[in-house]
């Protein structure tokens, strides 16, 4: 199990990895500069995120009947609440209020039947979260996202037969793995 104290160094490592591999609505990287790309982007981000995030969790989740996860890492700037919107310029970016600050929780593995309610929880009430699940064994996160249409999969020692597990796994969901 990861201590919080350690935590910093922890995603150190794994922010270095150059190669890590997606799980993604898209079989392949869409061209720069595709037209169309940001309005199906749009489109799937309204209508499919849920949906989306649900078959990642069952992907993780029949993961950890081979190799268990050891922790869940929930990354965020606080609650929801402590966000004022009034001081969020969305066409310039940038926020005007006191400066918001990441942390990261670790918590231990979730209960089967409550693991899509946490994250679901989590993205609602958090700002701007990540929710990781860390594999000890096999050295690998698997990251989601609330407002993204990718999963990353960043592993300190790249595994074969995991790869191969995960590829099986994630095409009997709809969704393709790239690296």
């Amino acid at each position: 199990m990861i201590d919080d104290t350690e935590i910093d160094t922890f995603f150190e490592a794994y922010s270095e990895l150059e190669t890590f591999s997606v799980i993604d609505i898209f079989p392949y990287q869409v061209p720069e500069g595709s037209d169309m790309y940001w309005d199906v982007e749009k489109y799937f981000l309204e209508t499919e995120i849920k949906n989306f995030i649900s078959k990642c969790i069952k992907i993780i989740l029949k993961i950890s009947c081979y190799y268990p996860y050891t922790n869940v890492i929930v990354s965020h700037c606080g609650m929801n609440s402590d966000f004022d919107d009034s001081l969020y310029d969305e066409e310039e970016g940038i926020y005007y209020g006191d400066p918001i600050e990441y942390q990261s929780d670790v918590v231990a593995p979730i209960i089967v039947e409550k693991t899509e309610e946490f994250v679901n929880k989590v993205f609602d009430t958090l700002g701007n979260p990540s929710i990781f699940f860390y594999f000890k064994s096999i050295d690998t996160l698997i990251g989601l996202y609330p407002d993204e249409l990718v999963a990353t999969v960043k592993s300190l020692n790249i595994d074969d037969k995991f790869l191969k597990l995960l590829g099986a796994l994630v095409t009997s969901e709809g969704l393709f793995l790239r690296q």
